[in-house]
């Protein structure tokens, strides 16, 4: 998945706003405004893929400056952080949408790291559910994050996760699933 395939390029998703929890009413994962960099996302199916499910979204990737200060050399980073985090919670919005509770990361098989997105660049991020495990415990993903030119920012192969017990969760990622 080096590049969107073109139907998914031109796929049609409606994107709604991500409205992070606050600190106070989400007690499991909280991000502070410094990784709030997914705006917006949307969930469908991949017409191209056997109906697979998949969430589309827009990232925008803030400086590495802005997490760690800017007194620090902004120079020899591999990725931005911020951006990277917003991946895993696109990824986990998605699992959530397919098994209607939370999920916690597993393992990733491969991460490999395109270029740098420039800072305030917007970012197209696409994730898509491969299959949920025999056990019936997680699922396995791929993610994708590209830049406005259709680079490859970073990919994700092979991305795992397990199921958080229903009872034991409460799903609020602020958009509607």
């Amino acid at each position: 998945m080096a590049t969107p395939s073109e139907h998914l390029r031109d796929l049609r998703i409606d994107e709604q706003v991500v409205r992070y929890p606050e600190q106070e009413s989400s007690p499991g994962i909280y991000h502070g405004p410094s990784l709030r960099a997914l705006r917006s996302i949307g969930f469908g199916t991949d017409p191209g893929a056997n109906q697979i499910p998949i969430a589309v979204g827009t990232i925008v990737a803030p400086s590495p400056g802005h997490l760690f200060g800017e007194h620090r050399p902004l120079s020899g980073w591999m990725t931005e952080p911020a951006a990277m985090d917003a991946l895993l919670y696109a990824s986990g919005m998605l699992a959530g949408h397919v098994g209607r509770r939370a999920s916690l990361p597993v393992s990733i098989d491969q991460i490999d790291f395109g270029r740098l997105p420039a800072f305030g660049e917007p970012l197209r991020v696409v994730v898509k559910w491969l299959t949920a495990d025999n056990e019936g415990t997680g699922g396995v993903m791929t993610a994708l994050l590209i830049g406005q030119n259709d680079d490859r920012i970073a990919e994700l192969t092979g991305y795992r996760i397990a199921w958080l017990p229903k009872a034991a969760t409460k799903l609020d990622f602020g958009v509607g699933l």
